[in-house]
């Protein structure tokens, strides 16, 4: 289905993908992980044909189309609903669209032009897929819980949920067999999630997805690929992310163990080394006895050539380098001052954005130490509160209040 060899990218001088290899096949579904930053993304693109490598081939199964949700992907100023799913299906909307404005046209007028008018829109309509394909879309987008959202519904009136369910729609639409999915989770609810997960399970096609959901990963991956920035290229590893994770920690246990042999090992041997080589010239200064003197030059000429063949070693491929350490994060915020027992109370809070109701008769009382998970289905909400307590949406001051030093 896919084969990259040797993929190298160079971006800004730096060295972003170097000699990647690997090859993916009909029916596999695969994770890529890595730290931010070390290329996933830059993978993906260049996988989809975005972006060019400095070097190396990817070679696709031919005739094999590819599905590339990107991060981003619903940054469109002033496109709708329509014109992204439009992306994918080659025109099928705006022929759609056409025949809607050839057909009330036809029936205003009903003269010869309307109606050659219709004629063509309605044949590069079938052309498309016909109404068919229309109810292959409906039903795709009822599945992804935005059936009752119009094609004519700007992308900027969508939640961050919606906008991912929508991006899915589009590359789904176009019947892919090779999936490249970046951050396919992202603000999606459960029952979104739920579905996503199914629908890759049952995919015919290959995937290879970038995601930091590691329990969505377990569920649906068979294979984990990792980029890491210390070493060249990737390495694989069958499983889930959770059979990743045990077997790198138990692969770099055993790498540390044998680095740490292999430095007492070199250790010691430096010891003797210059020990004997110490005592050797010790010897020869001390006596001027020509035997003994030969033998302890002998010695100290054998020394020089384990040191030798030591420094060596201490260049070749044999020398066990310690593994490097997993990048990790620590942060330390001090003392938080006290806020009191109630941090958050809000009594019955409503808020209209652009003539629509987000929220009504909304109550929250939060206490200090409490952990509060909030959800609820895309677009029903959750940003736009999380946005009024935080004041970037200003309502009555009657129906937010926070706790004393609360921040």
């Amino acid at each position: 289905m896919l084969a990259v060899s040797d993929l190298t990218v160079r971006y800004a001088g730096n060295l972003v993908l170097d000699r990647i290899s690997f090859i993916v096949n009909r029916g596999q579904r695969v994770g890529l992980v890595g730290p931010n930053g070390v290329g996933k993304s830059t993978l993906l693109a260049l996988l989809a044909g975005e972006i060019n490598p400095d070097s190396g081939s990817v070679t696709l199964a031919p005739k094999s189309r590819i599905g590339y949700l990107r991060q981003g992907f619903a940054d469109l100023p002033g496109a709708t609903l329509g014109n992204l799913l439009d992306t994918q299906l080659d025109g099928l909307l705006a022929s759609f669209a056409a025949v809607h404005r050839a057909t009330e046209e036809l029936a205003a007028t009903q003269d010869e032009r309307a109606l050659q008018s219709y004629d063509g829109a309605l044949s590069e309509f079938d052309r498309h897929g016909g109404y068919g394909a229309i109810d292959q879309i409906v039903a795709l987008l009822d599945r992804l819980g935005l059936s009752d959202l119009p094609f004519d519904t700007p992308l900027t009136h969508l939640s961050g949920g919606q906008k991912t369910r929508a991006g899915l729609a589009a590359i789904l639409a176009a019947e892919p067999d090779l999936l490249l999915l970046d951050e396919p989770t992202n603000h999606l609810d459960l029952d979104a999630l739920d579905w996503l997960s199914g629908f890759l399970a049952d995919f015919r096609g290959a995937a290879l997805l970038v995601s930091h959901d590691r329990s969505f990963l377990d569920q649906v991956v068979g294979t984990i690929f990792e980029l890491d920035p210390t070493t060249p290229g990737l390495v694989s590893y069958t499983g889930g992310y959770s059979t990743y994770l045990a077997t790198k920690r138990a692969t770099q246990e055993a790498l540390t163990a044998a680095h740490n042999r292999q430095r007492r090992e070199i250790e010691r041997a430096e010891r003797d080394i210059h020990a004997v080589a110490a005592h050797a010239i010790a010897t020869e200064r001390a006596t001027q006895h020509d035997y003994i003197r030969g033998r302890a030059k002998k010695v100290a000429r054998t020394a020089k050539v384990r040191g030798r063949k030591l420094e060596r070693f201490l260049n070749s491929s044999e020398l066990i380098e310690r593994p490097a350490r997993a990048w990790g994060l620590a942060l330390d915020f001090g003392d938080a001052p006290e806020s009191g027992r109630d941090v958050v109370v809000v009594n019955n809070a409503e808020v209209h954005l652009g003539g629509r109701h987000i929220l009504c008769g909304i109550d929250l009382h939060l206490r200090s130490g409490e952990r509060v998970a909030l959800t609820g289905p895309n677009g029903g909400g959750k940003s736009t509160l999380l946005r009024v307590i935080a004041g970037e949406i200003p309502v009555s001051a009657r129906l937010i209040r926070l706790g004393p030093s609360a921040v």
